[in-house]
């Protein structure tokens, strides 16, 4: 073909205000910062958002702030149930000019166990000085919540021993979880139980350790109590073992 031809070209243009999560990521019982980033080539005087907050992660109530172009604009986070709603406005409408940072922060406890968390925004807008709302686009951002995990029996046998000394066992646990697990205490519901082991006891992940239990009962007969392990397991908090054993007169016919 020679000679220029003619083309019909039909578009839609628009201007680029974009609201975005960023990641983050922590150790259960952590808090982490959670930025909320503005990339806009309109004046933006005010900002909103909602988000349905998971299960593993709880809003540290006063953390929402503006930074950077939007310090000077006053911020208010309001919790409804699960909902969290962040807002951003400027009183003298005084606007946040064209950019791409991040403009507003604020905190998560870190409360699930391992696994990733999503914070998607919605009912997002941002609005110019007549009050129209900009948004062109959103993107969610993720937590990652790294969490230990108590594995262990919930039956121990402590064995036969004479009632002359004191009776100590073994009892072993494990963390299969993917952060160090940390025993805080252990209480017993009987009295004549001492946790030989110093506590607290940290595990790293994928490791086990030893719990020493020492029982004193003097007299003759079976015993048993319950033993509640207190750690950092943030679906676990309190695991109960039941404990039995059996003392015996040293002088006695044993039957072992």
């Amino acid at each position: 073909l020679n000679g220029n031809i003619k083309a019909m070209l039909q578009a839609d243009p628009y201007s680029v205000n974009e609201w975005k999560v960023s990641n983050a990521e922590g150790i259960a019982d952590e808090v982490v910062t959670v930025n909320l980033t503005l990339k806009n080539m309109e004046s933006i005087v005010g900002a909103q958002c909602t988000f349905v907050m998971p299960d593993g992660l709880e809003y540290v109530e006063g953390s929402f702030m503006g930074v950077n172009r939007a310090a000077s604009l006053q911020a208010a986070a309001t919790l409804q149930g699960t909902n969290l709603t962040l807002m951003l406005y400027s009183l003298q409408n005084t606007p946040m000019d064209e950019g791409d940072e991040v403009v507003a922060t604020f905190q998560c406890k870190l409360v699930g166990e391992t696994g990733y968390y999503y914070l998607t925004p919605t009912e997002v807008v941002l609005s110019n000085k007549d009050l129209v709302n900009m948004v062109s686009a959103t993107a969610q951002g993720r937590v990652y919540i790294k969490s230990p995990k108590l594995s262990c029996g919930t039956t121990w046998d402590m064995g036969k021993s004479p009632v002359t000394q004191q009776a100590v066992a073994n009892f072993s646990v494990k963390n299969t979880g993917s952060a160090p697990l940390v025993i805080d205490h252990i209480t017993f519901m009987a009295e004549g139980y001492e946790v030989l082991t110093a506590l607290p006891l940290q595990i790293a992940n994928g490791k086990s350790a030893t719990l020493q239990v020492g029982y004193t009962g003097t007299i003759a007969s079976n015993f048993g109590t319950t033993m509640n392990i207190y750690s950092n397991d943030p679906t676990n908090r309190m695991q109960l073992v039941t404990v039995s054993g059996q003392r015996y007169e040293p002088n006695g016919l044993d039957a072992r």
